[in-house]
């Protein structure tokens, strides 16, 4: 029965409503068909009962709605002013005088304890081991934030042994670690943050930063997208263009986040003030509260950078995941429109490449290759495994010729490439979509 009462309801997902809140009016399922009754208490038990019912939306009373938004508002103003504390006094001064460098100062910089490889492959061993510890991570990570979803407690200590383990893989063979962390179709929550913490280490790690700094801003990558969860899946899966209310939906998400992790436990101090802030802009176009540059945490800034690379390479509103040297291309023009900090998009070039690891190019002597390392400084020609020669035909991996470093071999690298399976957009295919 659908009255003009019912008509008049808001929607909202179940994960939304706020653990321990009375409601003041009955809730109703989509159907109409009422759930619970006027002063119930909401609690993570009613939610997983009907998420077990496969309920997921339910309609609730426009005064309920105002109330569920003053509380998110609340939330939003008080981290607001948590995460003003975290910055310096002068964070224009500070900034300007170069902020990273004074925490660089803080312990060795970890890029001292970074094994270089150049032209050798990955181990065999130790990538399986990565690539279960990645799957491993990725599976928990799903389980914490599913559970903070429904508003139960989550033991944040597991984030912690996630970047501790990733750090040491990192040590062993950073381009390894990334190159499972960017490689796979499966470009879910889960693996979007994890590829967005490892890529911000990575960063941090090309900076000069020290190891305790690297663990926060992991810990930070892990956590900043979690409230990613609270939106409806046909919001959150992207298959089709977001319209206006879609974006309104989606500039939640901080504050989702900001709430799930104040239920998570054993997190460093920064990380939720700094995973609040990842999607501002220095420019101040960015959310929750459109802060410019001199009122984002430096870290947040880094993040912002990983994460934009990370959504780029994966499929978004109505488009298809674009091509790496794409997303690279983009970084850096909104580096030179200083949306981004400059600083940060040069280390992930330093870090990934002009052409990023994992990556597919096409060598000037009709070859094939697939990126396989940085290449120092040179960041326009990393070193590339040839996986086709000149006729197209495939080349045994283990042939001793099948690493190459393009300028050693005097090679150019004449463009980028798809990867295979995965129709990813050019860069001009990327460039004419709306921004």
């Amino acid at each position: 029965m659908i009255t003009q009462e019912l008509q008049e309801l808001v929607g909202i997902n179940v994960a939304e409503l706020p653990n321990g809140s009375q409601l003041r009016n009955d809730l109703f399922s989509e159907r109409g068909l009422m759930l619970l009754s006027a002063g119930s208490t909401v609690t993570p038990e009613i939610k997983n009962i009907l998420a077990s019912r496969g309920i997921e939306r339910v309609q609730i009373h426009p005064e309920d709605a105002a109330a569920l938004f003053n509380s998110l508002e609340s939330v939003e103003d008080a981290l607001g002013a948590q995460a003003d504390d975290e910055l310096p006094e002068r964070p224009d001064e500070t900034l300007d005088s170069g902020l990273f460098s004074s925490l660089e100062d803080s312990g060795p910089a970890m890029r001292d304890s970074i094994a270089v490889h150049r032209r050798t492959p990955y181990d065999l061993e130790r990538n399986g081991r990565v690539s279960a510890q990645h799957r491993e991570a990725s599976n928990t990570l799903d389980s914490m934030m599913r559970k903070a979803l429904l508003g139960n407690s989550v033991d944040g200590r597991n984030v912690g042994r996630m970047t501790a383990a990733s750090l040491g893989n990192m040590t062993n063979d950073c381009d390894n670690v990334l190159a499972v962390a960017t490689s796979g179709d499966n470009k879910g929550v889960s693996e979007q943050s994890l590829q967005t913490a490892f890529l911000s280490m990575a960063i941090g790690i090309e900076m000069g930063l020290d190891a305790e700094s690297i663990r926060i801003i992991g810990a930070a990558g892990l956590v900043s997208d979690w409230g990613m969860m609270h939106l409806p899946e046909d919001i959150r899966g992207v298959k089709r263009q977001l319209d206006e209310r879609d974006f309104f939906e989606l500039q939640k998400v901080p504050i989702y986040t900001a709430d799930m992790l104040l239920k998570t436990s054993a997190l460093p101090r920064l990380v939720l003030p700094i995973a609040y802030q990842i999607h501002e802009k220095l420019d101040g176009t960015g959310y929750p509260r459109g802060r410019d540059t001199n009122n984002i945490h430096p870290f947040a800034k880094l993040i912002h950078v990983a994460d934009l690379y990370t959504a780029l390479t994966a499929p978004g509103p109505g488009r298809r995941p674009a091509m790496p040297y794409a997303a690279m291309e983009i970084i850096l023009r909104e580096a030179g429109k200083q949306t981004i900090d400059a600083r940060v998009a040069r280390a992930l070039l330093r870090v990934l490449s002009l052409f990023p690891i994992g990556s597919y190019v096409a060598l000037s002597d009709r070859t094939v290759g697939r990126v396989l390392r940085r290449n120092g400084a040179n960041y326009s020609s990393p070193i590339v495994h040839v996986v086709l020669d000149a006729n197209g035909h495939s080349i045994a991996p283990d042939r001793d010729d099948a690493i190459v470093d393009p300028d050693e071999a005097g090679l150019g690298i004449v463009r980028a490439l798809p990867s295979p399976g995965r129709n990813e957009l050019s860069s001009a295919e990327l460039l004419q979509l709306p921004q």
